[in-house]
């Protein structure tokens, strides 16, 4: 019983420095030096919803890759102009 008060105990506390960190100026400063993007807090829900997004849409971009290259070796050699990343032939995905 102990045991699962203190992990979620420890949960808590770190949730709650996590998101104070990422509001401290200082932090933020240091990570815009860094190169970093720009800081977000997600919680887990937030975290998991955000996760979900993105795995949908790198799977349809993935998917579109997949296809592009597949006719890509079945045409013969490249013309000028055609590029793997050439995203305008794969169509808008945003």
């Amino acid at each position: 019983m102990t045991g699962s008060w203190f992990l979620r105990s420890l949960f808590e506390i770190l949730k709650y420095a996590f998101a104070k960190a990422v509001k401290d100026p200082d932090f933020v400063n240091v990570i815009n030096r860094m190169g970093g993007s720009s800081v977000v807090y997600l919680d887990r829900v937030q975290m998991n919803k955000y996760v979900d997004e993105m795995f949908l849409k790198f799977g349809e971009i993935i998917e579109a890759l997949k296809a592009k290259e597949a006719k890509d070796q079945n045409s013969g050699p490249m013309e000028k102009g055609d590029s793997f990343w050439n995203m305008q032939q794969l169509g808008q995905m945003s």
